[in-house]
C-alpha cells in the first residue's frame, strides 16, 4: 500500500485530510484555469486547511504534555510518549566531513 508521505504525523485527523484534499483539488483547478475566482478560492482552502492542521497539531502536543490527577503509570507513559516525539522532531547534520 501506498502513503501520501513515509513520516506519519499522528495529529492528522480525518477533518484536516478532508481539507487538503479539497485544497489539493482546488489548486489544480486554478492552475488549470487561471482565474483569479479559483485562485482566491484556492488561498481561502489554504489557509482554513493551514491553520486546522495548526491547531490539531498544539492539541496533539497538548495532550502529550498534560498531567492532570493522573496515576503514575499514565503519567509515566506520557512523559515517555512526549520525550520520543521531542527526539524524532531532532535534526542532524549529515553529509560529506570536510
Amino acid at each position: 500500500m501506498l502513503f501520501e508521505n513515509k513520516v506519519h504525523k499522528p495529529w492528522i485527523t480525518k477533518a484536516v485530510k478532508v481539507l487538503h484534499r479539497k485544497r489539493n483539488k482546488l489548486f489544480a483547478r486554478q492552475k488549470a484555469t487561471g482565474k483569479s475566482k479559483d485562485r482566491h478560492s484556492y488561498l481561502q482552502a489554504k489557509a482554513t486547511s493551514q491553520r486546522l492542521e495548526r491547531q490539531a497539531y498544539w492539541k496533539y502536543i497538548e495532550n502529550l504534555i498534560e498531567e492532570g490527577d493522573q496515576e503514575e503509570d499514565q503519567k509515566a507513559n506520557k512523559q515517555k510518549r512526549f520525550r520520543n516525539f521531542i527526539k524524532s522532531t531532532r535534526k542532524d547534520n549529515s553529509g560529506v566531513a570536510p
